[in-house]
């Protein structure tokens, strides 16, 4: 999917070919081929539980925060994860102070937990996480649910396959993506099961720097068992629940 949120070249860079081809190890080489069975992969999965990291890996200062935590998302609606829970650390540009933040909504109530002033707030409308809440839902990989994860990057203007790289433990193809709006990605895909590991998103700043940031996915469960509250929100001990928007 196309958003705004060194790399190793391999000595086989394949733009656009018609059919997939194998080489002698077995692996394809068609970055277009490669996408469009990471699209069906994608396609065939209805839960995903995951650890991401969220960060600017360069092009000036740092203008967002980096996130880290754990992240449950099942289905789709609208812009977004249909149900979904994060438990994420987020850290600030230009601090050293980490806030931990939980949010999450099961398509009829949303909630955001800030675990430094133990306050909750609930809500019927997604906007109840407030300006507290949002930079948690940096680590929410939406391709993992989304009806047409990657038909934009099928759809592009540009694939190179550009080799292979190690993310986390898992050998992936890496893949660049130039979108029909000019913007940049680097994919990595797993070659075990084809489902992303890595973004690195390319993109210009207002004013016209180039920035980098990457989400990095491990520890991936596909379609894990859920008990039927998993998305339900849970007022933690000692915390004050609050029916209004967080700040």
């Amino acid at each position: 999917m196309k958003r705004l949120l060194p790399v190793f070249v391999g000595s086989l860079v394949v733009v656009g070919v018609a059919l997939a081809q194998e080489n002698k190890g077995g692996e394809l080489t068609d970055p277009v081929e490669i996408l469009k069975k990471v699209d069906a992969a994608a396609k065939a999965v209805k839960v995903a539980r995951y650890k991401c990291t969220f960060e600017r890996i360069g092009g000036g200062p740092a203008q967002v925060p980096k996130v880290e935590g754990t992240a449950l998302i099942e289905g789709w609606s609208g812009g977004g994860p249909k149900n979904f829970l994060i438990d994420a650390t987020v850290q600030q540009p230009g601090s050293e102070d980490k806030t931990r933040i939980t949010a999450g909504g099961d398509g009829n109530e949303y909630f955001v937990i800030d675990h430094a002033n133990k306050k909750a707030y609930v809500d019927i409308d997604q906007a109840v996480m407030g300006r507290t809440g949002r930079p948690a839902t940096l680590i929410l990989f939406a391709e993992f649910v989304h009806e047409t994860p990657f038909s934009d990057e099928i759809n592009g203007q540009k694939q190179e396959l550009r080799g292979s790289k190690n993310i986390e433990g898992e050998d992936c193809y890496e893949i660049y993506v130039k979108y029909s709006g000019g913007q940049e990605a680097i994919w990595h895909f797993s070659k075990k099961d084809l489902l992303p590991r890595a973004r690195l998103d390319i993109f210009k700043s207002p004013d016209g720097a180039e920035v980098k940031q990457q989400k990095t996915v491990s520890k991936l469960e596909v379609d894990p068992k859920l008990d039927a509250s998993a998305f339900k929100f849970k007022l933690p001990d000692g915390y004050e629940k609050i029916e209004d928007f967080a700040p």
